[in-house]
């Protein structure tokens, strides 16, 4: 990895994998675990708000943005797990949206002291299936895109159901962040992956495990999210014993990309509230 202007960027050996990875500012470290519809690029307006007074840590996940996904067995908490470790890191807080937030619950699940505190977005879990006509309507439509390899109209559907919202329309959405989401979508779905590369499931699933998980959690939801992503975040936080919710008003699934201000305000109101002690690895 190599170091320019403050941050260290470049690819990590991980787990037999070539994860990009970039590091900034010292402090308290935060991990920064982004969504199935983007990279680590999501967080760009949180990683330079927050080097200022951490240590920030963001990633591609194994099979995203500019991380390869090579042939085997391999579970995304734990490349987390083993990255951290390579940068020195005993314990973090860490902030994980969608799908990203399904990892840093199984990551406090499989590695309970790396993880001071947790963030989620909209966040994923592990076992929980989806059964709304929404969000099941949503799978078919980007799956039949991409089995015909038709990647404009994939994305698409995921900018209809993620970026815009519930009862928006495109034209009334910031085009900035469609378009940066749709250059994260293309990028992975034009990436080549090993066929015979297998995710391993955390057993037993994180949904029967939560009310084991004793750090504080915010759960942040936007209210043009999808209902049952909605009803998940309330879902996790009532089985989770320090956890509570907070909605940003107008954003649907990525509310740190839609409104970063607040986003923002609302980690640092819960770190500051979470407080670890700097010299813990970071």
């Amino acid at each position: 990895m190599n170091a320019s202007g403050g941050t260290t960027a470049g690819l990590a050996p991980i787990n037999g994998a070539e994860l990009y990875c970039e590091a900034k500012g010292a402090g308290t470290p935060i991990l920064f675990l982004h969504a199935g519809v983007a990279d680590a690029r999501m967080w760009d307006r949180q990683f330079e708000e927050f080097a200022c007074t951490n240590r920030v840590i963001r990633f591609d996940l194994r099979g995203f943005g500019r991380s390869g996904r090579p042939p085997g067995s391999y579970a995304h908490h734990a490349d987390a797990a083993a990255l951290l470790t390579h940068l020195g890191v005993e314990s973090t807080h860490v902030v994980g949206a969608s799908f990203g937030g399904a990892v840093a619950i199984n990551l406090a699940l499989a590695c309970p002291r790396m993880v001071a505190s947790l963030v989620l977005a909209a966040p994923a879990l592990g076992g929980y299936e989806f059964t709304s006509a929404q969000v099941q309507g949503f799978f078919a439509a980007e799956e039949e895109a991409l089995a015909r390899g038709d990647l404009e109209a994939a994305a698409e559907a995921n900018l209809r159901m993620w970026v815009d919202g519930v009862d928006c329309r495109p034209s009334e959405v910031n085009p900035e962040v469609r378009a940066r989401v749709k250059e994260m979508l293309l990028a992975t779905f034009s990436r080549p992956n090993a066929a015979d590369a297998v995710e391993a499931e955390l057993s037993p699933p994180a949904i029967d495990r939560l009310p084991s998980i004793a750090v504080p959690v915010l759960l942040i939801v936007g209210d043009r999210d999808a209902a049952e992503f909605q009803a998940l975040a309330r879902l996790v936080a009532g089985r989770i014993p320090k956890a509570r919710v907070a909605v940003v008003r107008g954003a649907a699934h990525l509310p740190s990309m839609e409104n970063p201000g607040a986003f923002n305000r609302l980690v640092r109101e819960a770190l500051s509230g979470n407080q670890l002690s700097p010299g813990s690895g970071a």
